[in-house]
């Protein structure tokens, strides 16, 4: 038996996978970047409602404190954004590696979804 499918073949942190081509954005989840948003979401709990410095947030982690400030800035990620990435739903080509290169990451989460490739959540793509 032959089966032909039109595919997709993205980098996933090093790796390649094969994805059909008529799929949406859905592939896999991504443990490493599921684990980061989730780490950096909770400094942002801890620092602003618990009032923990970074520093402290960084010793409890065995984080260097200089990626903690680094990164905190990713905890304020849209909610969409954040969720799409913990069902497994973002662009293929947003990796942990990618996410943390981010400089300069927008306030506003409309730039935050262009500048992440994501689609604006009233559309349907």
């Amino acid at each position: 038996i032959d089966l032909e499918t039109p595919f997709k073949l993205i980098r996933r942190g090093g790796r390649r996978k094969i994805i059909p081509a008529e799929s949406p954005q859905q592939i896999s989840k991504d443990p490493a970047l599921i684990t980061f948003v989730l780490k950096v979401t909770a400094w942002r709990r801890k620092a602003l409602i618990d009032g923990r410095q970074l520093k402290e947030l960084a010793a409890e982690d065995g984080v260097d404190k200089t990626d903690t400030a680094k990164f905190f800035k990713l905890a304020f990620l849209a909610p969409d954004i954040a969720l799409a990435i913990i069902e497994g739903k973002q662009p293929p080509a947003l990796t942990l590696e990618k996410l943390k290169r981010t400089k300069n990451l927008p306030i506003a989460w409309a730039d935050q979804r262009a500048l992440l490739g994501f689609p604006h959540p009233n559309t349907d793509a």
